[in-house]
């Protein structure tokens, strides 16, 4: 694996993270107690994560974004 392959599976991976977070827990504590991490651990993951999932929604073409109404 080159490390272009191995950046975008950690990006995936931090995305996937993220979603997981957004989707199914209610705290960060619970998020982290899970995943064994420490609150700060799930804290910068959460975060790099949303970074990362803003910045690949936005390389989407505008028709297959989601959008709220």
């Amino acid at each position: 694996m080159n490390n272009n392959q191995t950046r975008s599976s950690l990006n995936m991976v931090l995305r996937e993270y993220y979603l997981d977070w957004v989707n199914n827990w209610l705290s960060v504590e619970a998020f982290a107690g899970y995943h064994e991490l420490s609150y700060s651990q799930a804290v910068d993951i959460i975060k790099i994560g949303h970074d990362l999932h803003e910045s690949f929604i936005e390389t989407l073409p505008l028709e297959t974004r989601p959008h709220w109404n």
